[in-house]
């Protein structure tokens, strides 16, 4: 609001996810919002029938690589923020421990050495990691992630589906007006880094639906 614009529109993934949804149930200044992880997501179990050959592979693969080690990541990042701050800003060598085992797991395909090493560089050379890690702070509330309300606005979703938290459209629509909804087969968890083509082409076809200029 500080910039002069009375109305805006919110996009997040990762953590990016839960500070757009804090935005959207907080102010009627947000027009739109679009996400490509949806926090407080509804469990998702590969044996319901509404979904599709893709969408189960897609959720077994989640519940056997990611679900449980990355539910402990977000755990140690929301109950412990001040010694995880503490320890990757200990040395480059650390930090590069923390987010580097993420770059290797968590993507559909590699994620190059000079990409690591430039988010690496970023967080170490302006000393924000520690109070970027404290977004995270108080996510889990007694070891379940803290639930956000529908949203009034028009939603849009994209979910790549190598994303850590699968994404099938008849649970993402329970959280508001879905407007916008687009899988792709290729992408995870950085998807904007990882397909930056197909992550904006996603958002600005959504802003068209959502948020058409003459509107």
């Amino acid at each position: 609001m500080s910039l002069g614009f009375s109305r805006y529109a919110v996009q997040g993934g990762d953590v990016g996810s839960l500070i757009a949804s804090t935005l959207a149930t907080t102010y009627d200044s947000v027009a739109a919002i679009h996400l490509n992880l949806l926090p407080s997501l509804d469990r998702v179990t590969s044996d319901n029938p509404s979904l599709s050959s893709s969408e189960k592979a897609a959720i077994e693969r989640a519940e056997q690589r990611f679900l449980t080690p990355t539910t402990g990541a977000a755990l140690l990042q929301s109950t412990r923020p001040a010694t995880i701050g503490a320890m990757v800003s200990s040395s480059p060598l650390a930090l590069l421990a923390w987010i580097g085992e993420k770059f290797l797991e968590w993507p559909d395909d590699p994620i190059s050495l000079d990409e690591l090493l430039t988010n690496v560089s970023l967080y170490w050379f302006t000393e924000t990691m520690p109070r970027c890690i404290y977004t995270y702070r108080g996510t889990f509330i007694n070891g379940h992630q803290y639930s956000f309300p529908p949203f009034k606005q028009p939603f849009g979703f994209s979910w790549f589906m190598r994303e850590l938290a699968p994404g099938p459209k008849n649970i993402v629509e329970k959280k508001g007006d879905l407007v916008f909804y687009r899988q792709h087969e290729q992408g995870g968890h950085f998807a904007a880094l990882e397909r930056p083509t197909e992550f904006l082409q996603d958002v600005e076809d959504f802003l068209a639906v959502a948020w058409p200029r003459d509107g």
